[in-house]
């Protein structure tokens, strides 16, 4: 199976681009931010916490996160042939889960989508008019989540890059079109 990680800051455009290079790969997209999301929807203990959580622009806890991916990959494995990884491994802590998930022969493409943080913070505060995205609603919210980006995310990112095992895209400047080109050139360069 082929694994494509893209990682990148929120409104970095992680989203956009695996749903176009799911399309043009016939890969299965998982982003676990929709997945929270729609679980957040749900009324119950677990999603009222999920809820919290995203509203106050942190991260659902690590074991919640792993379970769900473990069952994604478990399920799609025998249908698919590539997953496209948005949002995970967001942790130091999520990253052996990660790799234990990859079985011998399997492929895993990882990706940074570098844009600078003013782009993210226009980008944000447009999308949470036009998607009502409640962890995009105010510009108190988008910093706490560009904060928590760095703080647990990156490095995961340096952990992959000191192995020489991550590629960057520039972002800035491009549209989402071109970005997505970019990145399905530089995956068929590595597969």
């Amino acid at each position: 199976m082929k694994f494509i990680t893209l990682f990148g800051p929120p409104g970095g455009g992680k989203g956009t681009t695996a749903k176009m290079l799911a399309q043009k790969l016939a890969y299965v997209h998982l982003s676990t931010g929709d997945v929270f999301r729609e679980r957040a929807k749900i009324s119950d203990p677990l999603g009222l916490q999920i809820k919290g959580l995203i509203d106050d622009g942190r991260y659902v806890p690590d074991d919640i996160t792993v379970r769900v991916v473990e069952e994604f990959v478990t399920e799609s494995r025998s249908h698919y042939e590539g997953i496209i990884f948005d949002g995970f491994p967001r942790t130091l802590e999520q990253v052996r889960p990660f790799e234990r998930l990859q079985h011998q022969g399997d492929t895993n493409v990882i990706i940074l989508l570098h844009v600078e943080e003013k782009a993210l913070i226009s980008r944000l505060l447009k999308r949470a008019g036009e998607d009502q995205r409640t962890d995009d609603s105010s510009l108190e919210t988008i910093q706490k989540r560009i904060e928590t980006f760095k703080t647990l995310t990156l490095p995961v990112i340096e952990h992959y890059a000191d192995r020489y095992l991550l590629s960057t895209i520039v972002g800035t400047g491009k549209t989402p079109e071109q970005v997505s080109d970019e990145t399905y050139t530089l995956i068929s360069a590595m597969m």
